[in-house]
């Protein structure tokens, strides 16, 4: 199991695909990139962030129960389903 995102129910997958916008956001899905941003650097990140942020609220108006959760180890991780 990848240690950026749970997928509790992988039936949503496909429709959490198809919300994606970009190659960071399907990279946030399939766990290229950390739910925290702890990966991007410079000046860029606050467009990230939003850019996580945006993935989220659409993937919950869509009905996809998803919510960011921090682990034992501080990590941050996406679970959906």
């Amino acid at each position: 199991m990848d240690e950026n995102i749970v997928w509790l129910n992988p039936g949503y997958k496909e429709q959490a695909y198809g919300l994606a916008k970009g190659d960071y956001q399907r990279g946030l899905l399939d766990g290229t990139y950390r739910w925290s941003g702890s990966d991007i650097k410079g000046k860029y990140k606050g467009s990230y962030q939003s850019s996580r942020n945006k993935l989220l609220t659409r993937l919950q108006g869509a009905g996809i129960p998803a919510q960011k959760v921090k682990k034992d180890n501080n990590r941050v991780v996406l679970v959906i389903g």
